[in-house]
Protein backbone atom coordinates (compact mmCIF):
# COMPACT_ATOMS: atom_id res chain seq x y z
CA UNK A 1 0.00 0.00 0.00
CA UNK A 2 1.53 3.51 -1.23
CA UNK A 3 1.67 5.75 2.06
CA UNK A 4 0.27 8.70 2.79
CA UNK A 5 0.98 11.04 0.23
CA UNK A 6 2.48 9.31 -2.18
CA UNK A 7 0.77 10.06 -5.62
CA UNK A 8 -1.61 7.03 -6.61
CA UNK A 9 -0.34 5.02 -9.33
CA UNK A 10 -2.20 4.95 -12.47
CA UNK A 11 -5.61 3.06 -12.17
CA UNK A 12 -6.33 0.34 -15.00
CA UNK A 13 -10.28 0.40 -15.15
CA UNK A 14 -12.07 -2.06 -16.88
CA UNK A 15 -15.76 -2.22 -16.38
CA UNK A 16 -18.36 0.46 -17.58
CA UNK A 17 -17.21 3.16 -14.98
CA UNK A 18 -14.70 5.72 -16.38
CA UNK A 19 -11.77 6.79 -13.80
CA UNK A 20 -10.23 10.17 -14.04
CA UNK A 21 -8.47 12.67 -12.17
CA UNK A 22 -8.89 16.00 -10.57
CA UNK A 23 -6.61 18.47 -11.49
CA UNK A 24 -7.05 19.85 -7.85
CA UNK A 25 -5.62 16.41 -6.44
CA UNK A 26 -3.31 13.90 -7.59
CA UNK A 27 -5.73 11.01 -6.23
CA UNK A 28 -8.53 9.98 -9.28
CA UNK A 29 -12.16 9.57 -8.65
CA UNK A 30 -14.55 8.41 -10.38
CA UNK A 31 -17.38 9.46 -13.11
CA UNK A 32 -20.61 8.36 -13.35
CA UNK A 33 -20.88 5.51 -15.09
CA UNK A 34 -21.05 5.63 -19.18
CA UNK A 35 -23.03 2.21 -20.04
CA UNK A 36 -25.65 4.93 -21.51
CA UNK A 37 -23.96 6.40 -23.56
CA UNK A 38 -25.42 6.93 -27.42
CA UNK A 39 -24.87 4.02 -29.32
CA UNK A 40 -26.43 3.86 -32.82
CA UNK A 41 -26.45 -0.09 -33.16
CA UNK A 42 -28.74 -0.16 -30.30
CA UNK A 43 -31.65 0.96 -32.17
CA UNK A 44 -33.92 -1.47 -33.88
CA UNK A 45 -36.54 -0.44 -36.23
CA UNK A 46 -39.87 -2.92 -36.45
CA UNK A 47 -42.97 -3.51 -35.01
CA UNK A 48 -43.49 -2.52 -31.12
CA UNK A 49 -46.55 -3.99 -30.05
CA UNK A 50 -48.68 -3.64 -26.44
CA UNK A 51 -50.37 -6.40 -25.65
CA UNK A 52 -52.72 -5.98 -22.66
CA UNK A 53 -55.62 -7.86 -21.05
CA UNK A 54 -58.75 -6.53 -21.36
CA UNK A 55 -60.27 -6.59 -17.84
CA UNK A 56 -57.73 -6.96 -15.53
CA UNK A 57 -58.54 -3.88 -13.10
CA UNK A 58 -61.84 -5.39 -12.39
CA UNK A 59 -60.48 -9.06 -12.44
CA UNK A 60 -57.81 -7.87 -9.75
CA UNK A 61 -60.19 -6.00 -7.90
CA UNK A 62 -62.29 -8.95 -6.76
CA UNK A 63 -60.34 -11.75 -7.04
CA UNK A 64 -57.49 -13.44 -4.39
CA UNK A 65 -54.47 -11.55 -4.56
CA UNK A 66 -52.15 -14.92 -5.02
CA UNK A 67 -54.34 -16.77 -6.94
CA UNK A 68 -54.83 -13.42 -9.13
CA UNK A 69 -51.03 -12.99 -9.41
CA UNK A 70 -50.86 -16.88 -10.93
CA UNK A 71 -53.69 -16.28 -13.41
CA UNK A 72 -52.18 -12.99 -14.58
CA UNK A 73 -48.38 -14.35 -14.69
CA UNK A 74 -49.61 -17.57 -16.50
CA UNK A 75 -51.41 -15.51 -19.17
CA UNK A 76 -48.76 -13.16 -19.70
CA UNK A 77 -46.81 -16.33 -20.12
CA UNK A 78 -48.96 -17.78 -23.15
CA UNK A 79 -48.89 -14.83 -24.98
CA UNK A 80 -45.22 -14.16 -24.78
CA UNK A 81 -44.70 -18.13 -25.52
CA UNK A 82 -46.75 -18.20 -28.36
CA UNK A 83 -43.93 -15.67 -30.29
CA UNK A 84 -41.44 -18.56 -29.58
CA UNK A 85 -39.04 -15.61 -30.76
CA UNK A 86 -40.11 -13.98 -33.37
CA UNK A 87 -41.05 -11.21 -31.31
CA UNK A 88 -39.34 -10.51 -28.47
CA UNK A 89 -41.14 -9.62 -25.17
CA UNK A 90 -38.97 -6.23 -24.31
CA UNK A 91 -40.91 -4.77 -21.75
CA UNK A 92 -43.92 -6.71 -18.98
CA UNK A 93 -45.96 -4.14 -17.16
CA UNK A 94 -48.78 -5.33 -14.78
CA UNK A 95 -51.38 -6.37 -17.57
CA UNK A 96 -49.32 -6.09 -20.16
CA UNK A 97 -46.47 -7.25 -22.66
CA UNK A 98 -44.69 -5.19 -25.00
CA UNK A 99 -43.27 -7.43 -27.65
CA UNK A 100 -40.83 -5.20 -30.30
CA UNK A 101 -39.23 -7.25 -33.17
CA UNK A 102 -36.93 -6.18 -36.44
CA UNK A 103 -38.23 -5.54 -40.03
CA UNK A 104 -42.30 -6.54 -40.67
CA UNK A 105 -42.28 -10.37 -41.89
CA UNK A 106 -45.36 -11.00 -43.93
CA UNK A 107 -46.66 -13.31 -41.14
CA UNK A 108 -46.87 -10.74 -38.53
CA UNK A 109 -50.77 -10.68 -38.66
CA UNK A 110 -50.71 -14.63 -37.99
CA UNK A 111 -48.39 -13.75 -35.25
CA UNK A 112 -50.70 -11.51 -33.44
CA UNK A 113 -54.00 -14.32 -33.94
CA UNK A 114 -51.59 -16.68 -32.71
CA UNK A 115 -51.10 -14.89 -29.24
CA UNK A 116 -54.66 -13.76 -28.84
CA UNK A 117 -55.68 -17.96 -29.53
CA UNK A 118 -52.83 -19.06 -26.95
CA UNK A 119 -54.15 -16.91 -24.33
CA UNK A 120 -57.85 -18.01 -24.34
CA UNK A 121 -56.51 -21.68 -24.08
CA UNK A 122 -54.72 -20.87 -20.77
CA UNK A 123 -58.08 -19.34 -19.66
CA UNK A 124 -59.93 -21.92 -20.52
CA UNK A 125 -57.33 -24.83 -18.64
CA UNK A 126 -57.58 -22.53 -15.90
CA UNK A 127 -61.16 -22.33 -15.95
CA UNK A 128 -61.18 -26.14 -15.95
CA UNK A 129 -59.13 -27.43 -12.97
CA UNK A 130 -61.09 -28.80 -10.94
CA UNK A 131 -58.69 -28.60 -7.84
CA UNK A 132 -59.19 -24.73 -7.25
CA UNK A 133 -62.39 -23.45 -6.30
CA UNK A 134 -60.89 -19.63 -6.35
CA UNK A 135 -62.81 -16.81 -7.72
CA UNK A 136 -59.93 -15.97 -9.83
CA UNK A 137 -59.92 -19.49 -11.49
CA UNK A 138 -64.00 -18.93 -11.70
CA UNK A 139 -63.30 -15.57 -13.87
CA UNK A 140 -60.44 -15.96 -15.60
CA UNK A 141 -62.54 -16.35 -19.15
CA UNK A 142 -64.30 -12.72 -18.27
CA UNK A 143 -60.36 -12.04 -19.52
CA UNK A 144 -59.77 -10.89 -23.24
CA UNK A 145 -56.84 -9.35 -24.99
CA UNK A 146 -56.08 -6.51 -27.37
CA UNK A 147 -53.10 -5.70 -29.27
CA UNK A 148 -52.20 -2.14 -30.33
CA UNK A 149 -49.15 -2.14 -33.21
CA UNK A 150 -47.15 0.65 -34.49
CA UNK A 151 -44.07 0.35 -36.67
CA UNK A 152 -41.10 3.00 -35.39
CA UNK A 153 -37.65 2.94 -33.98
CA UNK A 154 -36.88 1.75 -31.00
CA UNK A 155 -34.51 0.34 -28.69
CA UNK A 156 -34.17 -1.48 -25.27
CA UNK A 157 -33.22 0.66 -21.34
CA UNK A 158 -31.80 -1.87 -19.16
CA UNK A 159 -31.74 -0.59 -15.57
CA UNK A 160 -30.43 -3.74 -13.47
CA UNK A 161 -32.40 -6.83 -14.18
CA UNK A 162 -35.63 -4.49 -15.70
CA UNK A 163 -35.31 -3.64 -18.88
CA UNK A 164 -37.87 -0.89 -20.61
CA UNK A 165 -38.60 -0.50 -24.74
CA UNK A 166 -37.78 3.22 -25.18
CA UNK A 167 -38.32 5.87 -28.09
CA UNK A 168 -40.89 8.25 -28.73
CA UNK A 169 -42.67 5.42 -31.62
CA UNK A 170 -42.43 3.12 -27.96
CA UNK A 171 -45.07 5.51 -26.80
CA UNK A 172 -47.27 5.44 -29.65
CA UNK A 173 -49.33 2.39 -28.87
CA UNK A 174 -49.65 3.50 -25.41
CA UNK A 175 -51.71 6.74 -25.92
CA UNK A 176 -53.83 4.63 -28.71
CA UNK A 177 -54.79 2.45 -25.93
CA UNK A 178 -57.92 4.75 -24.80
CA UNK A 179 -59.50 4.75 -28.21
CA UNK A 180 -63.22 4.46 -29.61
CA UNK A 181 -62.67 0.75 -31.27
CA UNK A 182 -66.03 -0.79 -30.53
CA UNK A 183 -64.87 -3.86 -29.10
CA UNK A 184 -62.29 -4.84 -25.87
CA UNK A 185 -60.41 -7.73 -27.73
CA UNK A 186 -59.19 -6.34 -30.91
CA UNK A 187 -55.76 -5.97 -33.21
CA UNK A 188 -55.59 -1.82 -33.58
CA UNK A 189 -52.71 -0.45 -36.69
CA UNK A 190 -51.02 2.82 -36.95
CA UNK A 191 -50.74 3.86 -40.31
CA UNK A 192 -46.68 3.50 -40.31
CA UNK A 193 -47.62 -0.54 -39.57
CA UNK A 194 -50.21 -0.88 -42.34
CA UNK A 195 -48.48 0.56 -44.99
CA UNK A 196 -46.14 -2.46 -44.70
CA UNK A 197 -48.66 -5.00 -45.06
CA UNK A 198 -50.01 -6.41 -48.08
CA UNK A 199 -52.76 -5.26 -49.64
CA UNK A 200 -54.56 -8.95 -48.56
CA UNK A 201 -54.07 -8.00 -45.19
CA UNK A 202 -55.16 -4.10 -45.15
CA UNK A 203 -58.56 -5.66 -46.25
CA UNK A 204 -58.98 -7.56 -43.04
CA UNK A 205 -59.44 -3.85 -40.98
CA UNK A 206 -61.77 -1.35 -40.85
CA UNK A 207 -60.52 2.17 -40.38
CA UNK A 208 -61.68 5.63 -38.16
CA UNK A 209 -59.66 8.44 -36.91
CA UNK A 210 -58.19 8.41 -33.42
CA UNK A 211 -56.30 10.97 -31.04
CA UNK A 212 -52.79 9.77 -30.31
CA UNK A 213 -52.31 13.16 -27.72
CA UNK A 214 -48.93 14.32 -28.62
CA UNK A 215 -48.63 12.47 -31.98
CA UNK A 216 -52.07 14.56 -33.32
CA UNK A 217 -54.60 12.62 -34.99
CA UNK A 218 -54.13 9.19 -37.15
CA UNK A 219 -55.87 7.04 -39.55
CA UNK A 220 -55.55 3.60 -37.72
CA UNK A 221 -57.25 0.12 -38.68
CA UNK A 222 -58.68 -2.72 -36.50
CA UNK A 223 -60.09 -5.84 -36.46
CA UNK A 224 -61.52 -8.04 -33.78
CA UNK A 225 -60.14 -10.83 -32.64
CA UNK A 226 -63.02 -12.29 -30.98
CA UNK A 227 -63.59 -14.28 -34.34
CA UNK A 228 -61.13 -15.89 -33.83
CA UNK A 229 -62.41 -18.10 -30.75
CA UNK A 230 -66.19 -19.64 -30.32
CA UNK A 231 -68.21 -19.64 -28.40
CA UNK A 232 -67.25 -16.03 -27.47
CA UNK A 233 -68.35 -14.54 -23.85
CA UNK A 234 -71.23 -13.19 -22.61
Amino acid sequence: MAAFGTPVPTLSWTSHARIVRNPASSYPRMMATDRFAPNPSDTKEGPIVLADISGYTTFVATTELEHSRRVVAMLLEAMIESQQGRLEAGQVAGDAVVFVGVGLDPAFLSWIDSMYVAFHRMARDLAGRHDCGCRACGLVTTLTMKSLAHYGRWNLLRIGPSAQVHGSDAIVPHRLAKNSVPSNEYLLVTPTLAERLSPTDRERFAWREENAAEFGTMQIGYYDLGTLRDPRPT
